[in-house]
């Protein structure tokens, strides 16, 4: 893997430094800024920290501090502060199979039954209720 060295201009620090000083700060946010800030190997650098070091500090693992050094050489800062959105999962039950069930439910035992099984509420394998559900 190739080695990252992050490199931050007198812009990106004091952006860095306003993130870690302002107290409503995003915990994630404020340790990220943080690791940038102590990974910087530029001109306007004040410290000169080992990754293990800096890991052990924020209390990080070096893998995250790798990803993050990359994350930020190849996507800028703002990326790198940002978390990604998530992608919304869909649920599997729609209105329609919601109204199904609940009347299956409320309705009466078959005969001989003494509780609801798979078998007698017809929910089968090859049930209309069930044909697009998989887990």
């Amino acid at each position: 893997m190739p080695r990252y060295t992050v490199t931050l201009s007198a812009e990106e620090r004091d952006k860095l430094k306003a993130l870690c000083s302002k107290g409503t700060t995003p915990t994630k946010v404020f340790v990220h800024a943080r690791a940038l800030l102590l990974c910087d190997q530029g001109e306007f650098a004040e410290h000169k920290w080992d990754l293990k070091r800096i890991a052990q500090a924020l209390g990080i693992t070096d893998r995250t501090l790798n990803n993050l050094k990359v994350r930020f050489i190849t996507q800028g800062l703002e990326a790198t502060l940002q978390r990604k959105p998530y992608k919304r999962r869909h649920s599997k039950f729609d209105a329609a199979f919601e109204d199904k069930l609940l009347a299956l439910y409320h309705s009466d035992l078959p005969a001989g039954a003494s509780k609801w099984t798979g078998t007698s509420s017809g929910a089968g394998a090859n049930s209309c209720y069930f044909q697009n559900f998989s887990t």
